[in-house]
């Protein structure tokens, strides 16, 4: 409608003019109604809240007064079942402080909290817990403590401030109160005064509209009604003023265009009819995918339910013939020598069992393609039995088995009918193979696993040496019959406490000092393996037990393992070795001594010997310092082992001693071999006689074991920042290989090498020479030497061998281990074996 039809007093004017008076008054009394409500609901809302936090504080103070009971019943009673309540009111109190900082109002009613947060936090965090755990080291002191009343004021204290806050908030509540009875009771009267103004005008409203507009209308209501039945073809008289008469005229148009939208419905009708037959297609679609997802459950189901790969095979077989609807199946497996052998077969004529290769026939090539191969009629190769004998099946499925890019085995599915197998057929059992596969490398690896735990059983039962596996709380999770035996003659107790068999255990080690040491450091260094020494003086046995470490597959800690080797035996063997040698060396001294002044004594009576009298006298002189030398080298590792193996140190250079060695060993290499001395000032305090002994042993190896043409460096240098001198004898001789290298300073240990090429020597002077260098403090180790050969490198303190209480340094061979240091050595595989033992 225009403005100037509004203006002439039309419907709309009008019904508009009265329904803006009355929505004015309306919106003023609803404003009004509004803004009493909103006061009302705002003191409603204050005088909550004031009622929530005066909640929430008593509920903190009757928290913080079980904490204080709590806490003085236990010191009282001394009864830990009074610390129940203290327990539960410091788990309750960080929450409902938190809840009382949060819900107190701004300005000093917050400050109040923070100041009631604090002290109660203080003293449920640290006064209380202190206290208790004073009671738990010394009740009597915690009891002086509460008589003292350090407790009680503080609670006192907290619990005044309880009483302001509470008070304060209680008085803003009643405020609260107050201003909503004001609220309400002026949104009663203003809600009295609208409503009958609104009553009164509504009526007035509903008169004017009856005669004006309801009348006109309800003959288009009759109208409606009979579009409503279906009859579009209805008119009405278009008279009437206004809006009445431009709505008839509108219901005219309506009904012409419903009649249109009609003829439109019944084309759409039938565009729907098709969508819907779409819609079922797909729902059989989906229900036939949804029976095929039941079924593959259901047979992984029946595959967990079996455990050994026949089983699963089996099933497997079962399953793909009953899904395809196929008469035979088979199904063969990649066993270890790399052949498919059958592990399953249902319905089959199978005149040819044996293992088959791989890549042979249709299956084979499945395999190799990754995908089912179908064959049809003439190409098929099975056959069933039948009541005529043999029949050949008129289709085949061939479907591979593969984990990930593994070949595990195959299956042969058969039709004797003739209804080929569909590409449905073939994606659906190969689903269920790949399910079956699974099962199947699960079943095998549960088999596999089984048997190698069977075979470490046995191999670990079988062993003359004690294995004990401990779990990470250390516990004997397993042991075997020879450690059983062995704890058993310790007298260690097998199932006793942990601290039993610690402390069995320290009493056993030879340096039980050594032992508890070792022991506490399990605790922080669990990766560390321990070996120590054992001896039972009721028996006279001796042991050695190793304690390493085991690694799970992340790399953690998941237990130890003890091993325990008897070596009673070989103690006694090296016993009577000693004594032999000892018993050897003195019996052989004093005749080789005759033997050597006798010669002498015949060179002085003869004025002038005959050739042969020179020769024979020479052979034995020889021959007699050969063996004297023999002599000395046994005194000097039996004075070495029984701690008698004295050093006489002095200042010397080890420059000079080196170079008084390379002489004596060029003279002795005759040329044959390259003698080089690369040194420079190496002042060392040290036994100089020593040294050079073990200058003489090292130069020695090199020349015996270096071919004429080669060469031999010897290399002198002093460390200031390590405080030490190194000493290197490298040679370009034949090498030692790996395995040797480990046991190179054994005494009498001579290589294979040393012993085929018929070397002289004892295979006591790298003994001797360790010996030696350990005495001093030094170290000696193994290297590849000069192209292929080998290098000694010795390392002597500069400050030289500690002094032992009497002021003279010894040393003992026994408790010196060689210093070879393995993870340094490159060996080439195209070394020959030598040995570099004097």
């Amino acid at each position: 409608m225009t403005v100037a039809g509004f203006r002439r007093g039309g419907l709309t004017g009008r019904i508009v003019v009265v329904a803006t008076v009355i929505a004015a008054l309306l919106a003023a009394v609803v404003v009004a109604l509004t803004i009493a409500v909103q006061d009302l609901r705002d003191a409603g809302r204050a005088s909550a809240r004031s009622e929530r936090v005066i909640s929430l504080a008593n509920r903190t103070e009757r928290n913080v007064i079980d904490l204080q009971a709590g806490l003085r019943g236990y010191v009282v009673a001394g009864d830990r079942a009074f610390l129940a309540p203290f327990d539960a009111a410091r788990a309750a109190l960080p929450d409902l402080l938190t809840s009382l900082r949060a819900s107190a109002p701004a300005g000093q009613q917050r400050a109040r909290a923070d100041r009631i947060v604090k002290d109660v936090e203080d003293y449920a965090g640290v006064r209380a817990p202190r206290l208790v755990a004073v009671a738990r080291r010394d009740l009597a002191a915690a009891r002086r403590r509460i008589a003292a009343g350090r407790g009680k004021g503080v609670v006192d204290t907290i619990r005044g401030r309880f009483d302001v806050f509470v008070t304060v908030e209680e008085a803003r509540a009643t405020r609260k109160r107050e201003t909503a009875d004001d609220a309400g009771r002026r949104a009663t009267v203003l809600g009295i005064v609208g409503a009958v103004g609104s009553v009164v005008l509504v009526l007035l409203f509903a008169l004017y509209l009856l005669l004006r507009v309801v009348r006109p209308v309800q003959r288009l209501a009759d109208a409606v009604e009979r579009v409503s039945g279906g009859d579009l073809q209805v008119d009405v008289p278009e008279v009437g003023g206004g809006e009445v008469g431009r709505l008839a005229r509108e219901f005219n148009a309506m009904g012409r265009a419903l009649q249109e939208h009609q003829d439109e419905l019944e084309g759409q009708h039938v565009e729907v009819e098709a969508q819907r037959n779409d819609l079922e297609r797909t729902y059989e679609a989906l229900s036939a995918e949804k029976e095929w997802t039941d079924t593959l459950f259901r047979f992984v189901e029946q595959l967990v339910a079996e455990t050994g790969a026949a089983a699963v095979a089996d099933r497997t077989v079962r399953g793909v013939l009953e899904l395809v609807a196929a008469d035979a199946g088979a199904l063969w497996l990649l066993d270890e020598r790399g052949e498919l052998v059958r592990e399953a077969a249902v319905g089959l004529d199978l005149r040819d069992d044996g293992p088959r290769r791989p890549e042979d026939g249709v299956l084979g090539r499945a395999l190799a393609e990754g995908r089912p191969v179908r064959l049809s009629h003439g190409d098929t190769g099975v056959e069933v039995p039948g009541f005529a004998g043999p029949v050949r099946v008129s289709h085949e499925l061939h479907l591979p088995l593969h984990a990930g890019d593994e070949v595990v085995g195959g299956l042969i599915v058969a039709r004797v009918a003739d209804r080929p197998f569909s590409e449905t057929d073939a994606v659906r059992a190969r689903g269920i193979t790949e399910q079956a596969t699974v099962a199947l490398v699960r079943a095998r690896e549960v088999l596999r696993t089984a048997r190698l735990g069977a075979v470490n059983a046995a191999m670990l039962e079988a062993t003359t040496f004690g294995v004990a596996m401990l779990d990470d709380a250390g516990e004997v999770a397993f042991a075997n019959a020879a450690i059983r035996e062995m704890w058993a003659d310790m007298r260690m107790p097998m199932d006793g406490a942990r601290e039993e068999q610690l402390a069995r255990f320290v009493e056993l080690t030879v340096d039980r000092k050594l032992a508890v040491a070792r022991v506490e450091q399990v605790e922080s260094d669990r990766m560390r393996p321990y070996e120590f020494e054992l001896h039972d003086p009721e028996t006279g046995h001796w042991f050695v037990a190793v304690n390493t470490p085991v690694r799970g597959a992340d790399g953690e800690e998941i237990g130890r393992i003890v091993t325990i080797r008897e070596t009673t035996g070989e103690r006694e063997v090296q016993r009577l070795r000693e004594e032999f040698s000892a018993t050897v060396t003195h019996e052989l001294r004093t005749p080789l001594s005759s033997v050597v002044a006798a010669v002498d004594l015949l060179e002085g009576e003869i004025e002038e010997p005959t050739a042969g009298q020179r020769h024979w006298s020479g052979v034995i002189r020889r021959n007699a310092d050969r063996l004297l030398h023999l002599v000395d080298d046994l005194l000097t590792v039996a004075r070495a082992e029984s701690g008698e193996f004295t050093l006489h140190p002095s200042d010397c250079d080890v420059a000079t001693i080196a170079g008084d060695a390379v002489a004596s060993a060029r003279a002795a290499a005759g040329g044959d071999v390259e003698v080089e001395l690369v040194a420079g000032p190496a002042p060392i305090h040290a036994d100089a006689n020593r040294i050079a002994q073990a200058c003489d042993n090292l130069l020695s190896n090199a020349v015996k074991f270096t071919p004429a043409g080669g060469r031999i460096r010897v290399t002198v240098q002093a460390r200031e920042d390590a405080g030490a001198v190194t000493l290197e004898v490298a040679d370009s001789g034949v090498g030692i290989p790996p395995e040797d290298r480990e046991r190179l300073f054994e005494r009498f240990y001579r290589t294979a090498g040393a012993t085929q090429g018929a070397v002289p020597g004892t295979g006591l002077g790298l003994t001797i020479t360790q010996a030696i260098v350990a005495a001093h403090g030094g170290t000696i180790q193994v290297r590849d030497g000069l192209d292929g050969g080998t290098a000694f490198v010795v390392e002597l303190p500069v400050g030289g061998p500690a002094a032992d209480g009497a002021g003279t340094p010894t040393t003992q061979l026994t408790a010196v281990g060689p210093t070879v240091d393995i993870s340094r050595l490159a060996p080439s595989d195209d070394k020959v074996e030598r040995g570099d033992k004097h």
